[in-house]
């Protein structure tokens, strides 16, 4: 609602409600680890995000796991994860 009652645009609060905890999840895809603990630190629900994020590291972890050309970013989402 704007300030005279009528429907305006949305707040950023409503296009996306939890920032921190969308741009955790794209910064362990993008394998960014420093942004993601940025991201975790600054966030709300700080177990959840840990145990989401961990999850997906080991994840992907596991899919790049037969590709030998790709071992050391294997070992090092493995790291991440713990």
């Amino acid at each position: 609602m704007s300030v005279d009652g009528q429907p305006g645009q949305p707040t950023d609060k409503e296009l996306i409600p939890n920032p921190f905890y969308e741009l955790l999840l794209w910064s362990v895809l993008c394998n960014m680890h420093q942004m993601a603990l940025f991201m975790w630190e600054r966030g709300s629900e700080n177990l959840a995000m840990a145990l989401v994020a961990g999850k997906l590291y080991k994840d992907v972890a596991k899919l790049l796991q037969p590709d030998d050309a790709k071992a050391d970013v294997t070992e090092e989402l493995k790291a991440h994860a713990q």
